[in-house]
Protein backbone atom coordinates (compact mmCIF):
# COMPACT_ATOMS: atom_id res chain seq x y z
CA UNK A 1 0.00 0.00 0.00
CA UNK A 2 2.59 2.39 1.25
CA UNK A 3 4.77 1.78 -2.28
CA UNK A 4 1.44 2.30 -4.53
CA UNK A 5 1.03 5.69 -2.58
CA UNK A 6 4.64 6.85 -3.42
CA UNK A 7 4.34 5.82 -6.90
CA UNK A 8 0.97 7.66 -6.81
CA UNK A 9 2.60 10.64 -5.46
CA UNK A 10 4.87 10.71 -8.23
CA UNK A 11 3.17 10.06 -11.21
CA UNK A 12 1.05 12.91 -10.01
CA UNK A 13 4.09 15.22 -9.13
CA UNK A 14 5.30 14.49 -12.46
CA UNK A 15 1.62 15.47 -14.37
CA UNK A 16 1.69 18.57 -12.31
CA UNK A 17 5.25 19.22 -13.23
CA UNK A 18 5.01 18.66 -16.99
CA UNK A 19 1.94 21.12 -17.03
CA UNK A 20 3.56 24.15 -15.12
CA UNK A 21 6.23 23.88 -17.68
CA UNK A 22 4.15 23.96 -20.37
CA UNK A 23 2.06 26.67 -19.17
CA UNK A 24 5.65 28.21 -18.22
CA UNK A 25 6.31 28.42 -22.01
CA UNK A 26 3.02 29.20 -22.82
CA UNK A 27 2.98 31.94 -20.68
CA UNK A 28 5.73 33.89 -23.08
CA UNK A 29 2.96 34.59 -25.65
CA UNK A 30 -0.04 34.40 -23.60
CA UNK A 31 -1.53 33.89 -19.77
CA UNK A 32 -3.79 31.26 -19.16
CA UNK A 33 -6.62 32.29 -16.12
CA UNK A 34 -9.26 29.63 -14.36
CA UNK A 35 -11.87 31.02 -12.09
CA UNK A 36 -13.50 28.88 -9.67
CA UNK A 37 -16.39 30.54 -8.39
CA UNK A 38 -19.46 29.31 -5.31
CA UNK A 39 -22.33 31.70 -4.19
CA UNK A 40 -23.80 31.15 -0.68
CA UNK A 41 -25.18 32.84 2.07
CA UNK A 42 -29.02 33.28 4.13
CA UNK A 43 -31.30 35.95 4.91
CA UNK A 44 -30.05 39.58 4.71
CA UNK A 45 -26.48 38.06 3.87
CA UNK A 46 -24.67 36.91 0.58
CA UNK A 47 -21.84 35.37 -0.15
CA UNK A 48 -19.17 34.54 -3.22
CA UNK A 49 -16.08 32.63 -3.05
CA UNK A 50 -13.27 32.64 -5.72
CA UNK A 51 -10.28 30.48 -5.94
CA UNK A 52 -8.33 32.06 -9.00
CA UNK A 53 -5.40 30.34 -10.77
CA UNK A 54 -2.93 32.49 -13.39
CA UNK A 55 -0.15 31.39 -15.16
CA UNK A 56 1.45 33.64 -17.29
CA UNK A 57 4.47 36.11 -18.22
CA UNK A 58 6.69 33.93 -16.40
CA UNK A 59 4.93 33.27 -13.01
CA UNK A 60 2.23 31.33 -11.63
CA UNK A 61 -0.06 32.75 -8.89
CA UNK A 62 -2.71 31.64 -7.07
CA UNK A 63 -5.39 33.52 -5.01
CA UNK A 64 -8.85 33.32 -3.35
CA UNK A 65 -11.19 35.69 -2.85
CA UNK A 66 -14.09 35.99 -0.32
CA UNK A 67 -17.00 38.74 -0.32
CA UNK A 68 -19.43 39.02 2.27
CA UNK A 69 -22.33 41.32 1.68
CA UNK A 70 -24.82 42.33 4.61
CA UNK A 71 -27.83 43.76 2.90
CA UNK A 72 -30.65 46.07 4.63
CA UNK A 73 -33.06 43.78 3.69
CA UNK A 74 -33.36 39.74 2.87
CA UNK A 75 -35.38 40.59 -0.43
CA UNK A 76 -32.35 42.41 -1.52
CA UNK A 77 -29.79 39.58 -0.53
CA UNK A 78 -31.91 36.85 -2.12
CA UNK A 79 -31.65 39.26 -5.74
CA UNK A 80 -28.04 39.27 -5.63
CA UNK A 81 -27.65 35.37 -4.55
CA UNK A 82 -29.96 34.92 -7.51
CA UNK A 83 -27.41 36.90 -9.73
CA UNK A 84 -24.35 34.65 -8.54
CA UNK A 85 -25.42 31.50 -8.63
CA UNK A 86 -25.72 32.02 -12.21
CA UNK A 87 -22.21 32.71 -12.65
CA UNK A 88 -20.89 29.62 -10.18
CA UNK A 89 -18.83 27.04 -11.40
CA UNK A 90 -15.10 26.85 -13.50
CA UNK A 91 -14.69 29.31 -15.84
CA UNK A 92 -11.13 29.33 -18.44
CA UNK A 93 -10.05 32.61 -19.86
CA UNK A 94 -6.54 33.23 -21.83
CA UNK A 95 -5.82 37.27 -22.04
CA UNK A 96 -2.03 39.32 -23.17
CA UNK A 97 0.68 38.19 -20.75
CA UNK A 98 0.64 39.42 -17.60
CA UNK A 99 3.38 41.56 -15.82
CA UNK A 100 3.79 40.83 -12.01
CA UNK A 101 3.93 43.65 -9.67
CA UNK A 102 6.41 46.42 -9.61
CA UNK A 103 8.31 48.43 -7.16
CA UNK A 104 9.77 45.45 -4.90
CA UNK A 105 11.39 45.72 -2.07
CA UNK A 106 12.79 42.96 -0.97
CA UNK A 107 14.84 40.19 -2.17
CA UNK A 108 11.94 37.52 -2.33
CA UNK A 109 10.09 40.34 -4.69
CA UNK A 110 13.09 40.89 -6.50
CA UNK A 111 13.32 37.21 -7.26
CA UNK A 112 9.74 37.36 -8.27
CA UNK A 113 7.90 35.78 -5.04
CA UNK A 114 5.09 37.95 -3.81
CA UNK A 115 1.96 37.47 -1.37
CA UNK A 116 -0.58 38.77 0.51
CA UNK A 117 -3.26 38.36 2.91
CA UNK A 118 -5.36 41.14 3.53
CA UNK A 119 -9.57 42.20 5.00
CA UNK A 120 -11.60 44.97 3.73
CA UNK A 121 -14.87 46.15 5.06
CA UNK A 122 -16.76 48.59 3.30
CA UNK A 123 -20.29 50.13 4.45
CA UNK A 124 -22.70 51.59 2.51
CA UNK A 125 -21.44 49.82 -0.69
CA UNK A 126 -23.82 49.66 -3.83
CA UNK A 127 -24.17 46.28 -5.63
CA UNK A 128 -24.64 45.76 -9.21
CA UNK A 129 -26.24 43.30 -10.60
CA UNK A 130 -26.46 41.86 -14.37
CA UNK A 131 -29.15 43.49 -15.22
CA UNK A 132 -27.05 46.86 -13.72
CA UNK A 133 -29.77 46.98 -10.72
CA UNK A 134 -28.35 48.95 -8.02
CA UNK A 135 -28.73 47.45 -4.81
CA UNK A 136 -27.68 49.26 -1.66
CA UNK A 137 -25.55 47.16 1.05
CA UNK A 138 -24.89 47.80 4.99
CA UNK A 139 -21.40 46.20 4.64
CA UNK A 140 -19.24 44.48 2.37
CA UNK A 141 -16.09 42.38 4.03
CA UNK A 142 -13.76 41.33 1.46
CA UNK A 143 -11.06 38.49 2.59
CA UNK A 144 -8.26 38.64 0.01
CA UNK A 145 -5.03 35.76 -0.26
CA UNK A 146 -2.61 35.50 -2.96
CA UNK A 147 0.21 34.57 -3.76
CA UNK A 148 2.88 34.36 -6.94
CA UNK A 149 5.46 32.38 -7.46
CA UNK A 150 8.02 32.46 -10.99
CA UNK A 151 7.05 29.40 -12.92
CA UNK A 152 10.59 27.98 -12.41
CA UNK A 153 9.81 27.76 -8.85
CA UNK A 154 6.39 25.97 -9.11
CA UNK A 155 8.25 23.35 -11.89
CA UNK A 156 11.10 22.89 -9.49
CA UNK A 157 8.91 22.62 -6.31
CA UNK A 158 6.27 19.99 -8.05
CA UNK A 159 9.50 17.98 -9.87
CA UNK A 160 11.07 17.16 -6.06
CA UNK A 161 8.76 14.07 -5.60
CA UNK A 162 9.61 12.57 -8.91
CA UNK A 163 13.46 13.18 -8.70
CA UNK A 164 13.40 11.51 -5.98
CA UNK A 165 11.36 8.72 -7.00
CA UNK A 166 13.55 8.58 -9.74
CA UNK A 167 16.78 8.68 -7.61
CA UNK A 168 15.88 6.38 -5.72
CA UNK A 169 14.32 4.02 -8.75
CA UNK A 170 17.86 4.15 -9.72
CA UNK A 171 19.69 3.43 -6.86
CA UNK A 172 17.25 0.08 -6.03
CA UNK A 173 18.33 -0.98 -10.08
CA UNK A 174 22.31 -0.37 -9.66
CA UNK A 175 22.19 -1.93 -6.16
CA UNK A 176 20.75 -5.43 -7.82
CA UNK A 177 22.93 -5.43 -10.97
CA UNK A 178 26.15 -5.06 -8.62
CA UNK A 179 24.69 -7.96 -6.17
CA UNK A 180 24.57 -10.12 -9.71
CA UNK A 181 27.61 -8.97 -10.63
CA UNK A 182 29.06 -10.52 -7.19
CA UNK A 183 29.90 -6.70 -6.30
CA UNK A 184 29.42 -4.58 -3.37
CA UNK A 185 25.63 -2.71 -3.40
CA UNK A 186 27.48 0.12 -1.87
CA UNK A 187 30.39 1.04 -3.23
CA UNK A 188 30.99 -1.61 -6.01
CA UNK A 189 33.87 -3.55 -4.98
CA UNK A 190 34.47 -6.84 -6.15
CA UNK A 191 33.43 -9.92 -2.99
CA UNK A 192 34.54 -12.72 -5.06
CA UNK A 193 37.36 -12.87 -2.60
CA UNK A 194 35.69 -11.76 0.71
CA UNK A 195 32.00 -12.67 0.02
CA UNK A 196 30.52 -11.41 3.92
CA UNK A 197 31.25 -7.99 3.76
CA UNK A 198 33.28 -5.44 1.97
CA UNK A 199 36.21 -4.87 2.75
CA UNK A 200 36.77 -1.33 1.19
CA UNK A 201 33.26 0.32 2.63
CA UNK A 202 32.37 -2.47 5.66
CA UNK A 203 28.96 -3.39 3.66
CA UNK A 204 27.46 -6.59 5.02
CA UNK A 205 26.34 -8.66 1.89
CA UNK A 206 22.85 -10.09 2.16
CA UNK A 207 23.91 -12.53 -0.91
CA UNK A 208 26.92 -13.99 0.22
CA UNK A 209 26.04 -16.58 -2.42
CA UNK A 210 27.24 -14.49 -5.03
CA UNK A 211 30.59 -13.77 -3.77
CA UNK A 212 32.22 -17.00 -4.92
CA UNK A 213 30.85 -16.97 -8.51
CA UNK A 214 34.55 -17.14 -10.30
CA UNK A 215 36.11 -17.46 -7.76
CA UNK A 216 38.96 -20.64 -7.88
Amino acid sequence: MTLRLINFVALISLVVSLALGALWVRGFWVSDEVLWTRAGGSGSEADELVWQFVAGGGQVGLARIHHHVTFRSPDDAALIRSDLERHTGVRRSSVAPAVGPRGAESVWNRLGFYGAWTTSRTRGVAVFTDGRSRVNAAEKVTTLRWAVVPSWAAVALTFVPSAWWLQRAWRRRRERRRANLGLCTRCGYDLRATPGQCPECGTVSTRPGLGTMGST
